[in-house]
């Protein structure tokens, strides 16, 4: 973490993807999972249209309490699109707050009920204030010896030359994408002023960024658990306490077995269980029509072993009994 390249702490920017990297070269990776990219054949109409160049501006948004990042991913509910982990909080806040939204990945915007909605465009913000930043590459020989060389010592492997590469691009892009996105952020954050920031899925490079512009203005940043957390999700685990700019200053998670089941960077006392609001809600709407069969639930999360003990369950135990549900991972 006290790697620095262009006087930027680029450790905690990319050591996911060295982490599973190294996972696929040590042969200890067993994840299956990939992400689909679907074509979009979302229908604009003109009420859509204005909606986002009005309501959904982010050039016409202004004081407001709470600023709100859910995730990309969404479930569709009627006509609208809903997060799983945030709409509950933008319907029911009392607190003015603005909920600050990407593009799906299909690579469009949800189509949302809330009023509350502004458009995340960083092109946009970059062509109006007309921003041009020199391109600045990182040293190759200072890459190797901080990055590489003692990546290949401890664990007495070779990185391809192409991987190589592709990680020293990768270096290259976020320090110099972090540059647009610390003036994005920036101007955002001085037009909406938030008491707090409440987000999910922080490893993502650009909320990384956020937390970081955050905490020069003092803003506490909240990230809301979205999934497993645990001893296998490399973002949250950390070999000690620590100060990251990148990351959150408090964790709200599912209950207290995430809590003590992690190594979080930040102190104890700032993760507070506090339970899953969408999971309650429909749990309490669903309890009363129970099924005969019990009822087990395997959560795949990529993991191939899971996929295993599910089928095995299922071949094993009474069908009149028990239904075995194998839950895909949503991406």
């Amino acid at each position: 973490f006290t790697i620095r390249l262009n006087n930027v702490y680029i450790w905690h920017y990319i050591r996911r993807n060295i982490y599973f990297e190294l996972i696929k070269i040590l042969g200890i990776s067993n994840e299956r999972m990939e992400m689909s990219k679907k074509n979009s054949h979302t229908k604009f109409i003109w009420r859509d249209v204005l909606r986002n160049l009005i309501i959904c501006n982010q050039f016409l948004a202004y004081h407001r309490d709470i600023l709100i990042i859910p995730h990309e991913r969404k479930y569709k509910e009627g006509k609208y699109y809903k997060c799983i982990y945030t709409s509950l909080i933008d319907e029911n806040l009392s607190n003015s707050h603005y909920v600050l939204d990407k593009k799906s990945m299909e690579s469009v915007y949800a189509i949302q009920k809330s009023h509350n909605i502004l458009h995340f465009d960083m092109e946009s913000f970059i062509r109006w204030k007309r921003i041009k930043i020199p391109y600045e590459v990182v040293s190759k020989m200072k890459f190797d010896r901080l990055v590489i060389e003692p990546i290949e010592n401890y664990y007495k492997i070779n990185f391809d030359l192409k991987y190589k590469r592709e990680l020293f691009d990768l270096v290259n892009s976020c320090l110099n994408n972090r540059k647009y996105l610390i003036k994005y952020y920036d101007y955002m954050l001085q037009k909406i002023a938030p008491q707090i920031i409440l987000m999910v899925v922080s490893y993502d490079f650009d909320r990384m960024v956020l937390c970081e512009v955050a905490k020069k203005k003092k803003i506490p940043v909240v990230e809301l658990q979205h999934g497993a957390i645990g001893c296998m999700h490399i973002a949250y685990q950390f070999y000690k306490e620590m100060k990251l700019p990148g990351f959150p200053d408090y964790i709200f998670t599912f209950g207290q077995f995430d809590k003590n089941k992690t190594r979080f960077p930040v102190n104890k006392y700032k993760v507070i269980p506090v339970g899953f609001p969408e999971l309650e809600k429909n749990y309490n709407i669903l309890k009363e029509n129970r099924k005969k069969k019990k009822v087990i639930l395997f959560i795949s999360q990529g993991v191939e072993e899971i996929a295993k003990y599910a089928n095995l369950a299922a071949q094993k135990l009474d069908a009149e009994k028990y239904q075995v549900i194998f839950k895909l991972h949503p991406c």
